[in-house]
């Protein structure tokens, strides 16, 4: 994705630093709400400060409500500081706190999809609490991966991991990298699950589609892969319901296999334009739950 005018590119990382990183970590030994309360002050600075790296959500809050959004505005921070606590609460979750909870509503269509040993696609986008929702894949019995990207600093990552106690799926790949699809596929064909974002572009085949008012390009690949593979996808949202509180919920499920070559690119523009539709269902419900902070409809 090229950079716009005013907005950084994606790059999979995340901008508060290693000590700002570190002053969470250290706040969460003493609880949540030490954590929550720092925030306050820090997503206030990022919504002054740094609008560089949020104004790409003005533009996302002002589509979805029809009405101009300021890059420093009530909204804006709240977006922000939404982002935050899901930050707060990945960490407190994979660190054990037993206060985040995660209620999984997918659980009885997910069975049924896998019940004839084929694999699964989840494809998820960066709503709410997905990476709380990877760990739930593992409850299947299944080989759990991630495709996508992992592009952290290493001391950062160092830091989140540190007193990590719940297993998160390990990443495959990056969904830019044509080859990263193979241990993927060999995944899938061994019926395991693999996880994926359908809301990022990185490359590759994509389809042109409506979303919030706007054309943007949805990507193809994990439709295609599940296509080759022989394997439904299931597309998942995980948002926090209230306080600490997650849900898992099913949003629609694609299962086009077998389908002729000729046919494929097109089943899989369809399948992609309706993840849109149905994602903007979701965000007409969750509003400050999508974390999107560049220009995504450049």
């Amino acid at each position: 994705m090229q950079k716009g005018e005013g907005h950084p590119q994606w790059t999979g990382k995340s901008h508060g630093g290693y000590w700002g990183h570190k002053s969470f970590a250290v706040l969460l030994r003493l609880g949540m709400f030490p954590a929550y309360f720092l925030l306050v002050f820090v997503a206030a600075f990022f919504v002054i400060f740094r609008k560089k790296y949020t104004s790409g959500g003005a533009e996302y809050l002002g589509r979805l409500f029809g009405k101009k959004a300021g890059a420093v505005s009530w909204k804006m921070y709240r977006l922000v500081f939404s982002f935050g606590m899901s930050i707060i609460d990945r960490v407190a979750f994979f660190c054990g706190n037993g206060k985040i909870k995660c209620a999984d509503g997918c659980e009885e269509t997910i069975e049924k999809l896998i019940s004839d040993g084929r694999g699964l696609i989840v494809l998820t986008a960066h709503v709410g609490g997905w990476q709380i929702a990877g760990s739930q894949l593992y409850k299947y019995g299944r080989g759990v991966g991630i495709i996508g990207a992992d592009n952290e600093d290493e001391k950062i990552s160092e830091l989140l991991d540190g007193g990590r106690v719940v297993d998160t799926p390990k990443v495959l790949g990056d969904a830019a990298d044509t080859f990263s699809m193979l241990p993927a596929f060999s995944l899938l064909r061994r019926g395991g699950i693999v996880a994926m974002h359908g809301d990022r572009y990185a490359g590759g085949r994509f389809a042109e589609t409506e979303f919030l008012g706007g054309k943007v390009r949805a990507p193809l690949a994990a439709y295609v892969l599940a296509a080759k593979a022989g394997v439904p996808v299931a597309q998942i949202s995980c948002v926090r319901e209230s306080l600490f509180n997650y849900r898992m919920e099913v949003l629609d499920v694609f299962d086009f296999s077998p389908v002729p070559p000729s046919e494929l690119i097109g089943a899989a523009e369809k399948c992609a334009k309706k993840f849109f539709g149905n994602l903007e269902k979701a965000l007409r419900e969750s509003p400050y739950q999508w974390y999107n902070f560049y220009n995504f409809w450049e």
